[in-house]
């Protein structure tokens, strides 16, 4: 591209990323991938000019039946095209075009699977689970630019063709921190030009490099990765019961120290079996490709009988009892419905909690078409794989176990939202930034094998969002590659947003992030360490003194840059008061609103 390029930033430019990702889902995911050309570009290849300021012949298509998701990409694309070049191109479906051929053959951007795309389609399974099932192709040839993902997920796989050539065009997206009840500051960062190519043997696979991801942490639109496969291991043996059961069959419940419990089933009842089997086929009938068999936190609910005393009781570990549940379900479904063996049942059989953390027995194996997810369970103040962690070495080693223990990749239900609100509160004001340790997490997980992948994050709730949204956006970039550069990410989110400010942004957030790393404290699953004792007092002194640069160099720019500033200054602001509270774990945190500074 032109070197000389003016990148402007436009509020909200581009909504439909920002309203499809930010909406929370307990059960939702998406592919991670990682670009490969075929062949790579090199230096002096021929370029295409895809649309210049006197363009009249380009258009946008889709397919007659394109879902909802595809004419908004459309869409999308035309909105960044009109605002990089000025020029406002036509969306047709292949039927129009049919229609209104010419004897000028247009430059077509063909978006999503159609006609026009079928040839490639074909060559991307249909199976979402299958190597390269969720990968995604952009390819020039014929007059043609196709952006297009498989057909089972043709939405989701065809957002990644449209963003791999929008990335190639410069666009940048950002959700930066924003008080609490604002639209949480989406920044588009649109480059403008007087036209824009590609190279004609332009030949690039979005490949995956997860079955499914899902960051929960949606902050950063357009390289965001929520949605899209059904992905399931959420807390769901709700609903086996019917109206009446407790009152006719006591013992379809849980008996917890003489009692029934109203709430959980019995699992090793064969009713409850049977309605478990019955309500994965009903799923798996719409199309649905898991089914989650995930049971509630703890282990206290598990039922006491004479029948789970003989089927599970005498087994060595809680882990044990899930999967054989998740085995008893998949045999009875193969036999009933045999069509649906390809389908798979999630269970999440290791949890945080000391009493059901740790891997099967080595003779307990889950039979195939079970997936085993497992919660981190080790220090989120240091990298999950680093062997001078205790608590990290201790995970990494039951990951071996769980591996083990299935014919298929397990998954890691992972967290950022460090210290939940509700049980641990130091960090609740506090701005967590972890760049490398996060970067470096997900490419440990890409190499030991994990296929699934989902960050409970408190950075898509808007009062958290001031603290969380640095680490939210790395895992975003992360797990749409996990080969990116932790440091190179950092600096370029910093001269993005910040302007003249961006090297003293730097070293604030990498300031921030260094000390996490180097601390000898640990605390387990979603715990950090207390933050006074991360940071002493020369730490935040320092940490004081940048943001209060920042705002000062932001000053020649002003504008959006300087509103960025502010804001941080803000943020920590908030967190020097929160570290002065001595009672901050009890207290809970404060309204964003409530500064110690005007």
């Amino acid at each position: 591209m032109n070197k000389t390029l003016r990148c402007t930033i436009v509020r909200s430019g581009l909504d439909f990323f920002s309203g499809l990702l930010i909406v929370f889902v307990c059960v939702a995911s998406s592919m991670c991938g990682e670009t490969s050309a075929e062949p790579a570009a090199q230096a002096g290849v021929a370029s295409v000019t895809v649309v210049n300021a006197d363009t009249v012949d380009t258009a946008i298509v889709i397919a007659d039946d394109a879902t909802d998701t595809i004419a908004r990409l459309a869409e999308q694309l035309r909105n960044f095209i009109q605002q990089a070049v000025g020029v406002d191109l036509s969306i047709v479906t292949v039927s129009q075009l049919s229609k209104n051929e010419s004897k000028v053959t247009p430059l077509l951007i063909c978006v999503g699977p159609s006609r026009l795309t079928k040839d490639l389609v074909d060559t991307l399974p249909d199976d979402p689970y299958a190597a390269g099932g969720q990968d995604a192709i952009v390819r020039y040839e014929d007059r043609r630019i196709i952006l297009t993902g498989s057909r089972a997920l043709k939405s989701m796989t065809t957002r990644y063709a449209v963003r791999e050539l929008l990335m190639r065009w410069g666009l940048k997206s950002y959700r930066g921190p924003d008080r609490r009840g604002n639209d949480n500051r989406l920044y588009t960062i649109v480059p403008r030009s007087s036209q824009l190519t590609i190279p004609v043997n332009l030949r690039t696979r979005v490949r995956t490099a997860f079955l499914a991801r899902s960051p929960n942490a949606t902050v950063e639109p357009i390289f965001s990765s929520g949605g899209g496969v059904p992905w399931e291991v959420a807390h769901n043996w709700g609903g086996i019961h019917e109206a009446g059961d407790f009152e006719s069959h006591p013992e379809y419940f849980a008996l917890r120290d003489g009692k029934r419990n109203p709430g959980r089933p019995c699992t090793s009842h064969p009713v409850i079996l049977d309605r478990l089997v019955e309500i994965a086929a009903r799923g798996f009938a719409t199309g649905k490709r898991v089914f989650s068999l995930t049971p509630p936190d703890g282990t206290r609910y598990l039922c006491e009988c004479e029948s789970c005393a003989d089927n599970y009781n005498k087994l060595e570990k809680t882990s044990d009892r899930f999967i054989l549940l998740a085995n008893a379900v998949r045999a009875s479904l193969d036999e009933k419905y045999p069509q649906f063996h390809d389908r798979f049942i999630h269970i999440l059989a290791g949890y945080g909690w000391e009493e059901n953390r740790f891997p099967p027995s080595p003779a307990v194996e889950a039979l195939p078409g079970v997936v085993l997810w497992i919660a981190h369970q080790g220090c989120h103040a240091h990298h999950w794989a680093d062997p001078e962690c205790p608590l990290n070495r201790t995970f990494a080693e039951q990951m071996r176990g769980w591996i083990a223990a299935t014919r298929h990749p397990i998954g890691v239900y992972d967290y950022t939202c460090y210290s939940n609100y509700r049980w641990d509160r130091k960090w609740a004001n506090f701005p967590v930034v972890s760049v490398r340790r996060v970067v470096r997490d997900v490419k440990a997980y890409q190499r030991a094998g994990v296929g699934y992948i989902y960050f409970e994050a408190e950075a898509t709730w808007p009062r958290y969002v001031p603290f969380r949204w640095i680490n939210a956006y790395a895992i975003e970039r992360a797990l749409a590659d996990p080969r990116i550069d932790a440091d190179a990410l950092l600096h370029t989110l910093c001269e993005d947003l910040y302007g003249p400010a961006s090297k003293t942004m730097h070293e604030y957030y990498d300031l921030l992030q260094t000390r996490l790393d180097e601390t000898s404290l640990h605390a387990g699953n979603w715990y950090l360490p207390d933050p006074a004792m991360v940071y002493n007092s020369d730490d935040v002194n320092r940490l004081t003194g940048l943001v209060k640069q920042a705002v000062w160099e932001a000053q020649e720019v002003g504008g959006d840059v300087l509103q960025r500033c502010l804001e941080s200054q803000k943020v920590w602001y908030q967190a020097v008061a929160s570290l002065s509270d001595e009672d901050r774990g009890q207290n809970g945190p404060k309204e964003f609103n409530e500064l110690p500074w005007p």
